[in-house]
């Protein structure tokens, strides 16, 4: 039983997220922080849902300097 509430609670929260971030009233951070996951499972769970990725500035920057530091390891 708990590890059905678990799973329960936790499709909610993504559900809920996902909503929210719909509605654009969550960022995409904000999405990734209330899942728990980085911003790549993030974009993931998004795909998943069919829901298309809208980046703040902010976090075009921050994915940019993310994809830089990858490629220049």
């Amino acid at each position: 039983s708990s590890d059905l509430e678990g799973d329960i609670s936790s499709e909610l929260k993504e559900a809920m997220g996902i909503e929210l971030y719909r509605q654009e009233k969550i960022t995409h951070f904000q999405l990734s922080q209330l899942l728990g996951v980085d911003r790549f499972e993030t974009d993931g769970i998004l795909k998943k849902h069919g829901v298309m990725i809208e980046l703040t500035p902010e976090e075009f920057r921050d994915q940019v300097r993310s994809l830089r530091e990858i490629t220049c390891e």
